[in-house]
């Protein structure tokens, strides 16, 4: 019998949501997309695993086929070609393993999960604040017009152009104050001018876990005015901001400003250069 590839998923179409500025609209219009992914991961994990049982037998006496028979029961095992989002991954240490015998731990997008926050215009930015209790300055536009005049305005009334994005230490403090639910998903959008400008580090001192999220600032799109930018999830998960919990140690850094640390037990907040 010739050998026989294994069954690849296939690619998912994502819903164009560009140009949706109703909350309410694109509230549901992202619902609807999340909907079609899991019917496509169902679907998709179906065949394969018939895919897989159906092989099964035939290769039990063909020598020649054993990676193809190998895959086919790892499939039906663990479920290894069941698509999945993969924005993140943090680094795991197996138990009574070497420190540098590690793997990768990614996230699987939640299907249900509602927006904790998105990098929108300023009004959607404000309103996800409000009900969900985080502070950040201002936040990059992610459905934006491309013009000077809608720059977020920062602290002071300082206007924040694309290039000089950053999170405040009041951003910190509201981890402090409001506990952040981690099952939710976070948007971004693609675009050519994208620029690390600080990180978000979560870590708990006790167990080890340490969980980085970069922050970055929207440099200015090769894009003509007012054109939308269309949304990206590209962070999905519960590792990506942990639960909150005693003794949990976060520190915001940045290349040019100094870090803050806050610790969740003591509320304190302190400046290292």
């Amino acid at each position: 019998m010739p050998n026989i590839n294994y069954l690849l998923p296939q690619a998912f179409t994502p819903s164009d949501c560009s140009g949706i500025t109703n909350p309410t609209e694109l509230e549901a219009m992202l619902k609807y997309a999340l909907s079609r992914y899991k019917l496509h991961i169902e679907r998709t994990y179906k065949s394969q695993v018939a895919w897989a049982a159906l092989l099964l037998p035939p290769f039990l006496n063909e020598p020649a086929d054993a990676p193809t028979l190998t895959m086919a029961q790892r499939i039906i095992e663990k479920r290894e070609l069941m698509p999945h989002y993969q924005p993140f991954g943090e680094k795991h240490y197996e138990p009574g393993q070497p420190q540098d015998d590690i793997h990768e731990i990614r996230d699987t997008i939640l299907i249900d999960a509602q927006p904790l926050f998105t990098y929108s215009c300023a009004d959607r930015v404000e309103q996800q604040v409000t009900h969900h209790g985080l502070d950040i300055s201002g936040g990059a536009e992610c459905i934006y017009q491309h013009q000077q005049s809608s720059f977020p305005v920062g602290a002071y009334g300082i206007t924040i152009p694309p290039y000089n994005q950053d999170i405040s230490q009041a951003a910190m403090r509201s981890f402090m104050q409001t506990p952040i639910q981690t099952n939710h998903w976070i948007m971004f959008i693609p675009t050519t001018g994208f620029s690390l400008k600080s990180q978000l580090i979560f870590s708990h001192p006790n167990s080890g876990f340490k969980e980085v999220f970069n922050h970055y600032g929207l440099a200015t799109p090769h894009l003509s005015p007012g054109t939308y930018l269309p949304y990206d999830i590209v962070a999905i998960g519960d590792t990506l901001i942990p639960e909150e919990i005693p003794g949990t140690h976060i520190t915001s850094s940045s290349t040019s400003e100094s870090c803050v640390f806050v610790t969740e037990n003591t509320g304190s907040t302190s400046h290292s250069t």
